[in-house]
């Protein structure tokens, strides 16, 4: 049995102070042996008085061990209920916990299975009408598209016969004597595309050019019969370079024979005209600076014509050739003509 420290020293200094009172009473001296029972009463009442007061201290001390157990008691019941109340919480806990995570997964677990797969759903079904709406649209588009090309193929081949038909009664018309019919016949055919006049026309337009005389109805000719090379065309325009002096016509023939790789060929008749014609050199050159620059070394390194032009031609084309803006890219062929080595002073540094 376990007692408290100042329980267990009250006891202890009681049992001492006992011993020693004890040891006392057996050896008394002998002068006072007479003494002892004068005070053996004395000392039985002391006795008493100590072992009453250790009785009570032993009551104290039993009902404090009561109290004690009771208390261990207690505090082991306490301890039980709070150990209960702690698997309570705990199991408490662990239920908070699921139905924490029931709460959380059940939302996650609807979504997943069930909304989830119908947004995936909705969104392909969306897509696909998406796509095949697109899908049809571009259809419909190609389908217009080739509607429209259709309705216009077939507008223009409608058109293009009347025209055509037309142009067939305009040349018929141009063979009549002069008249009112003849003008609105050759106003007509100026008008008409180039790419509409087939070969035959071209050739019907080449046997009436013999019959007019007018110089306006031989530039509208001329105009249309520069669109295709043939024998005939080729015919028409070598004989126009000798005959013509028409600038305007011999325009056209400079430009048909360039533009067909017959220039070098046509190079002494050119150089003809250009003789007989003050300051035709410099706007042929300028003809050819567009399209066919190649054309014009032909022409600055041809012996004949730079040998019979004046000097103040010569001048007028080199100033002409000097701009490097235009003839930029064949500036150093310039520079090694036949046409600047001919001239005494060049007025222009290559």
């Amino acid at each position: 049995m376990n007692y408290p420290i100042k329980y267990k020293a009250v006891f202890v200094t009681l049992i001492f102070s006992f011993s020693i009172i004890l040891s006392e009473a057996k050896t008394p001296p002998s002068n006072v042996q007479i003494e002892m029972k004068v005070t053996k009463a004395a000392y039985n009442e002391l006795r008493d008085s100590v072992l009453n007061e250790f009785k009570s201290i032993k009551k104290v001390l039993a009902e404090n061990e009561e109290a004690y157990q009771r208390l261990e008691k207690s505090m082991e019941i306490a301890n039980n209920t709070i150990s209960a109340q702690n698997s309570l919480f705990d199991g408490f806990g662990v239920l908070y916990g699921i139905i924490t995570i029931v709460i959380t997964v059940l939302p996650l677990l609807v979504y997943f299975i069930q909304i989830k797969p119908a947004v995936d759903e909705a969104k392909v079904a969306t897509q696909e009408s998406v796509e095949k709406s697109i899908e049809i649209d571009k259809k419909f588009h190609e389908l217009a598209l080739k509607f429209d090309e259709k309705l216009n193929a077939k507008v223009k081949a409608i058109q293009d016969k009347s025209r055509i038909e037309k142009i067939d009664q305009a040349i018929s018309n141009i063979n009549i004597p002069q008249n009112e019919q003849t003008v609105y016949s050759i106003n007509y055919i100026s008008l008409v595309p180039n790419e509409l006049f087939s070969e035959l026309h071209l050739y019907k337009l080449y046997q009436a050019s013999k019959f007019l005389t007018s110089i306006n109805d031989q530039i509208v000719l001329a105009s249309k019969l520069t669109t295709q090379k043939t024998a005939f065309t080729e015919e028409f325009f070598r004989n126009k370079i000798i005959s013509e002096n028409h600038e305007t016509i011999i325009y056209q023939t400079v430009l048909y024979f360039a533009k067909y790789g017959l220039f070098d060929s046509a190079l002494e008749n050119i150089s003809n005209q250009i003789m007989r014609q003050d300051g035709l050199y410099k706007k042929i050159v300028g003809w050819l600076s567009d399209q066919f620059p190649e054309q014009i070394l032909s022409l600055i390194n041809y012996d004949r014509l730079n040998d019979n032009i004046s000097e103040k031609e010569k001048n007028e084309v080199i100033k002409e050739l000097s701009n490097e803006r235009i003839y930029g890219k064949i500036k150093n062929e310039i520079s090694k003509s036949k046409i600047v080595r001919f001239r005494n002073q060049l007025s222009l540094q290559f």
